[in-house]
């Protein structure tokens, strides 16, 4: 779901970054600053996962399996880890081709 979410934003990440080279930012800017926008994301993505394991398993351990329940911190640092790390890797992926992208291009379509 977080790499549809990046693909899905491509087009408007180009454009976005044409326009603030345009402006004059330099290409590390722009890629520092999505970074922390796919760092926040993960991190959001990788808490809601944990909340919602979390709360399965809690479900399963006491209604079904009749358990005692204990919250593990190291899975839920994990957890977040791995969100971050997938939204980081991914979003990075694709940032190549936007960094690349030429402004006259898209501003004679415009």
């Amino acid at each position: 779901m977080l790499v549809s979410a990046v693909a899905a934003g491509q087009r408007r990440r180009t454009r976005e970054a044409i326009i603030l080279r345009v402006l004059g930012a330099t290409s590390s800017q722009i890629r520092a600053a999505w970074l922390v926008e796919f760092a926040l994301v993960g991190v959001a993505a990788g808490l809601i996962a944990a909340l919602a394991g979390s709360g399965a398993s809690y479900g399963v351990a006491r209604f079904i399996l009749h358990a005692p329940w204990a919250f593990s911190g190291r899975i839920l640092i994990l957890t977040l880890a791995g969100g971050l790390a997938t939204m980081l890797v991914f979003g990075y992926a694709g940032l190549n081709a936007t960094a690349r992208a030429r402004p006259a291009r898209l501003l004679r379509n415009e």
